[in-house]
């Protein structure tokens, strides 16, 4: 992993009842990608972090058990977009030493870029890629505003495999 980095990965909002609006197809890939760095942080000892909106359900099964009982894995509660808006996230994250966050979950052009923005108002540098984060509005079903937001604002790559090469490195 690079030697002056800290990474934390937050996963937004991967609940079932936000999973719901996306095919089968797309949900079981998404949750396969997104499985794919869980893996690797739950052997990397890096921190992950489940941002879950409040009465929405827990995080789904699919992924929680990927988590197993790790002790690098909390639960964070939000009652708005943004994962830093009446939430202990911040703190948990300089607790952590974050400096780098890596973005996983749903809605892009929603909750998990208004949690990129919180991420960047507080210093952090934002990573994803889009395997690993998907939007169920036709305004960017395909990613494409987002994709662009993304690259401008931070890390983007491509796949799942990029990402986690550049975590590696």
């Amino acid at each position: 992993m690079k030697s002056d980095s800290k990474f934390v990965v937050i996963v937004v909002d991967m609940q079932d009842f936000f999973l719901d609006k996306f095919t089968n197809d797309k949900r079981n890939i998404l949750i396969k990608n997104q499985s794919k760095v869980i893996d690797f942080c739950i052997n990397q000892k890096i921190p992950l972090i489940f941002l879950e909106y409040k009465d929405r359900g827990a995080t789904t099964q699919l992924l929680s058990q990927t988590s197993g009982d790790s002790p690098h894995v909390e639960i964070v509660t939000k009652d708005s977009n943004g994962g830093f808006t009446n939430t202990n996230l911040d703190e948990i994250l300089k607790n952590k030493g974050a400096k780098e966050v890596i973005l996983m979950g749903i809605n892009a052009s929603g909750c998990v870029q208004d949690t990129a923005i919180g991420a960047l108002n507080r210093g952090y540098k934002i990573l994803t890629s889009a395997d690993v984060i998907a939007s169920a509005t036709k305004r960017d079903g395909n990613l494409t505003t987002s994709k662009k937001w993304y690259s401008q604002k931070g890390l983007f790559f491509e796949s799942v495999d990029d990402l986690v090469g550049y975590i590696k490195t």
